[in-house]
């Protein structure tokens, strides 16, 4: 008797979910239209085109007549636009640097070492222009002013299987005022 509404409860179970999904789909109405064709009138919502006025341009020396359409220019942004600019413009003066990058092949305190390197870094390619500086108490030979590590990355490759010791270090790239 117990197995009887084991399964009763189970075979009803399943009998009340198939009932509520079949009685929650949506039914199938189909409906025919007898009309054929559909009208709407939209042409309120059309912009009105005006013909514009000619004007004649007879600087041409000759017979020839063109005509250009005189058109009023409406919205001008000129002067929100040169604002905006001069405001730019403004904020920018005080930047005299930028942040770069520079390719370190040598860092020493032995100058005759530093000046080896920089002539080696010139019989490698003279696209280089290495440069020599002294900040006590080492001498570093660095090549190049680079802005993205990308731009670098290509002068780095073929220095680094030269120098072994080279890498790149962050540097701040002055920037020339053209006032």
């Amino acid at each position: 008797m117990l197995f009887w509404n084991k399964t009763y409860l189970k075979v009803s179970l399943v009998v009340c979910f198939a009932a509520t999904i079949y009685s929650c789909a949506p039914s199938a109405i189909k409906s025919v239209t007898t009309t054929t064709t559909y009208e709407e009138d939209i042409s309120i919502y059309r912009n009105k085109y005006t013909e514009p006025n000619y004007s004649f341009d007879d600087n041409t020396g000759g017979d020839q007549v063109i005509l250009k359409p005189m058109v009023e220019p409406t919205h001008h942004i000129k002067s929100e636009l040169d604002s905006v600019l001069l405001r730019v413009k403004k904020s920018k003066e005080n930047i005299k640097f930028i942040n770069g990058l520079s390719i370190q092949v040598y860092s020493g305190n032995d100058k005759e070492k530093a000046y080896e390197i920089k002539k080696q870094i010139y019989s490698i390619s003279d696209q280089y222009s290495p440069l020599v500086t002294y900040d006590q108490p080492n001498y570093k030979v660095s090549v190049g002013e680079y802005y993205t590590r990308m731009e670098a990355n290509k002068d780095y490759n073929i220095l680094k299987s030269e120098f072994a010791q080279s890498l790149l270090v962050p540097i701040r790239i002055p920037i020339e005022s053209k006032n």
